[in-house]
């Protein structure tokens, strides 16, 4: 009979610390607002790519900011950029920038539940550059 008294308050004990434990965040379109520093690395067909951008969220699906960018040698200093995303409540994601000299560049990325921190990848045809990203 101990025994099972035993188990019984290990059982309801476990249950409770099971009842309260914290529920996983989960991400809103509003999680993704503020001013980022990102960095991007990586490689266009054979050609090497660094660049740091400020990407300012609006917390609504878009951005504007400014980027500059060293590719192959060649720099390329504060250019205005713009751009969209959406965000899924897993908190992934994917995006457009857009500017005058590079284009039109897609990604797909992961934002902390908190919007801290952003990484991704871009998604576009020959490429592999990847981002990093605070607020």
């Amino acid at each position: 009979m101990r025994k099972m008294t035993i188990s019984a308050a290990a059982m309801a004990i476990g249950g409770l610390m099971f009842a309260v434990a914290p529920a996983a965040q989960a991400c809103v379109t509003s999680t993704f607002t503020g001013n980022y520093s990102v960095t991007f690395t990586g490689f266009v067909g054979n050609l090497t790519l660094n660049a740091e951008a400020l990407l300012i969220a609006n917390g609504a699906g878009g951005f504007t900011g400014q980027i500059s960018y060293e590719k192959n040698g060649n720099l390329h200093r504060n250019l205005t950029l713009s751009g969209s995303w959406s965000l899924n409540s897993n908190c992934t994601g994917s995006g457009s920038i857009t500017n005058s000299v590079l284009g039109t560049v897609n990604f797909d990325f992961t934002l902390n539940p908190k919007g801290k921190v952003i990484n991704g990848v871009e998604t576009d045809s020959g490429t592999a550059v990847t981002l990093t990203g605070t607020r």
